[in-house]
């Protein structure tokens, strides 16, 4: 069966619902998810999900979602925070979910257990090229203090590497500075939702 995945972006929110693909692409299901572009390069990494790529932004783009999600057998809608999301009022309310996440993940009618399986395919030769390029020190401290509101924090340190976008590398190439930092500081961020995800490294 063909499901569609209504989750057009941010990065942050796209990776704490990947494990909600994963687990609906083992049971069977051909998992369809709508992508604004800036974001379409997260998927470079995933096989058990169908990208399809929206233009435009976040005005506008759940309104194109639902005008071709009856072709989907099954819909799971987790598009909170989004203009004209259907599931928006489920953000605040209490009684459904303690926080977003969790809201995502009863949602979907998947385990929050889930949240910290994420998969992904590694690219080696690229996690050497974004090493090689950005590292220039043994020890070093990988800093990530902003978000997509803007710089939160200011922490430094010596032999510093900053968290930045870098062209024709996606969040998931940065595997290999990160398991080699001596120290992470990270603000509440995508970058952060791919560490914790991570952790056990």
């Amino acid at each position: 069966m063909k499901l569609l995945l209504l989750q057009p972006g941010r990065l942050g929110d796209i990776l704490i619902c990947l494990p909600i693909a994963k687990h609906y692409s083992d049971k069977g299901y051909q998992v369809y998810w709508p992508v604004l572009e800036p974001y379409i390069d997260t998927f470079d990494n995933i096989d058990y999900v169908n990208p399809i790529k929206m233009d435009g932004d976040i005005f506008g783009v759940m309104s194109k979602c639902y005008s071709f999600s009856d072709e989907y057998e099954k819909v799971i809608d987790l598009s909170l925070g989004f203009p004209d999301s259907k599931v928006n009022k489920h953000h605040n309310d209490l009684e459904f979910a303690s926080n977003f996440v969790e809201t995502k993940y009863k949602l979907a009618g998947v385990s929050l257990d889930e949240r910290w399986r994420l998969s992904y395919n590694r690219n080696l030769e690229k996690e050497d090229a974004l090493f090689n390029l950005i590292v220039n020190e043994d020890c070093y401290t990988l800093i990530h203090d902003e978000a997509s509101c803007g710089r939160l924090c200011s922490i430094e340190d010596t032999n510093v590497v900053r968290v930045t976008p870098v062209g024709g590398f996606n969040i998931f190439d940065w595997y290999k500075v990160a398991i080699n930092a001596n120290k992470i500081y990270c603000v509440d961020s995508s970058f952060c939702n791919f560490i914790e995800s991570i952790a056990d490294f």
